[in-house]
């Protein structure tokens, strides 16, 4: 009996995802949702507004001493966004989309911008299509 309720219980640690919840960052797994950079200085958060008449996925990132936003950054139109992720030693921030793939920002001061020279860590784990 306490076997069975071991493996019911990770079983339900697995699924529910407690394993990499948003307060952990989500470092290297993609998400829609609030997550935190590796040391906690920063969060994340998703939202979508119009860019140029399309609907656009946008990165809000807040400083979490005083929620004050710092940059955020146009990622995708809303249909083809996927989700995003901290890098787990840096403020990198790792998104994908159907149309672009996967995308490395990279933080130069107060602001993310693109950057296609940065190799994708291994343990980043990409959205099957």
């Amino acid at each position: 009996m306490k076997k069975l309720v071991s493996v019911v219980l990770l079983m339900i640690f697995l699924f529910s995802g407690c394993g990499l919840s948003s307060r952990e960052g989500n470092l290297g797994v993609l998400t829609t949702k609030k997550s935190y950079s590796y040391d906690k200085k920063y969060y994340a958060v998703m939202d979508y507004a119009p860019v140029n008449g399309e609907e656009t996925a946008i990165v809000d990132v807040y400083l979490t001493i005083d929620d004050s936003r710092v940059n955020a950054v146009k990622v995708a139109r809303s249909s083809d966004f996927k989700g995003y992720c901290w890098e787990k030693d840096s403020h990198n921030i790792w998104v994908q989309s159907g149309d672009a793939g996967l995308t490395c920002f990279v933080l130069n001061g107060k602001k993310w911008t693109a950057d296609n020279t940065v190799g994708k860590p291994e343990y980043i784990e990409i959205i099957k299509q």
